[in-house]
């Protein structure tokens, strides 16, 4: 799906055993130049694509797990009851 006049977005769904459905964001500038886009355009972006109200992360892999071969971003939408943090210390899962 087109996302404004720059992007492209797709979301992939994955099924998992525990927590539902697991999504896939993709973010692709049409040009294939690098995103250099602020949090706030990304955030719209998620906003528009899967809700306002969906947890998004971007993953960070290890040095050895890295594949970077396209300038695309990578966000994993998962349920908030499977996110062990978030940015307020309220907003942690607690056993």
């Amino acid at each position: 799906m087109n996302w404004g006049e720059e992007y492209t977005a797709q979301v992939l769904d994955y099924p998992h055993p525990r927590w539902g459905v697991i999504q896939h964001l993709i973010i692709r500038r049409h040009d294939g130049a690098e995103i250099a886009a602020k949090w706030d355009v990304l955030q719209q972006i998620k906003n528009d694509m899967v809700g306002a109200e969906a947890f998004a992360v971007e993953m960070y892999p290890a040095e050895s797990a890295v594949v970077d071969e396209v300038n695309w971003r990578h966000l994993w939408i998962i349920p908030a009851e499977a996110m062990p943090f978030g940015l307020r210390p309220d907003q942690w899962i607690r056993d």
